[in-house]
């Protein structure tokens, strides 16, 4: 007789040890692997793009859009699981998503590339530390409208996949696309 999926799940915990970060049974798996599989196309097109490339004013608002879009749902995690964040990430933040992308698009193309892999991993992380309690909780994001942490990963996996299909068509034809539907359109907000 084998071993259920909950005993090999046990037995792969006790096999990594008490360091070892694992997604709740009551977190959303489907949104989970969407926003993960959106990270990692957006990841790979962004890859393609060199650094100075990134100081293009359309390619500057939108990785710093996804960076602090992630940075701003994943603190919302944080505060949902009690967790305090990351050590030494004390910077204050407004209270306005619109004026972080503004502030965040003049940054040099490799602090722009950084702010995105460390929101998102930031993210991923915040995922991973929700208990089932968080993951049923109501979500405050300011300036955002989302009403579950499952509908702010959809609504971040939409950005990140218009995000890998922008930085595909920069990569394709050496200029921003004229069109990408930013935070404000799927998220609901005015830009």
């Amino acid at each position: 007789m084998g071993e259920t999926l909950e005993q090999a799940r046990t037995r792969l915990r006790q096999r990594l040890g008490s360091g070892a970060r694992f997604d709740s049974a009551a977190a959303p798996a489907t949104e989970l692997l969407t926003m993960r599989l959106a990270r990692a196309a957006c990841l790979r097109q962004l890859s393609h793009i060199g650094d100075d490339d990134l100081e293009l004013i359309g390619l500057a608002r939108l990785v710093a859009e996804l960076g602090c879009t992630a940075r701003l749902i994943a603190e919302a995690f944080e505060a949902l699981s009690g967790h305090d964040g990351i050590e030494g990430d004390e910077a204050e933040r407004g209270d306005s998503l619109v004026a972080e992308i503004v502030l965040a698009q003049t940054l040099p193309g490799r602090a722009l590339r950084s702010l995105y892999l460390h929101a998102l991993q930031h993210l991923d992380v915040a995922c991973r530390d929700m208990d089932g309690s968080g993951w049923s909780a109501r979500l405050t994001l300011p300036g955002l409208v989302a009403a579950t942490p499952a509908e702010a990963l959809g609504r971040m996996s939409a950005l990140l996949q218009a995000g890998a299909t922008a930085f595909q068509f920069y990569a394709d034809h050496g200029q921003p696309a004229l069109a990408f539907p930013s935070q404000s359109q799927i998220f609901g907000v005015p830009s």
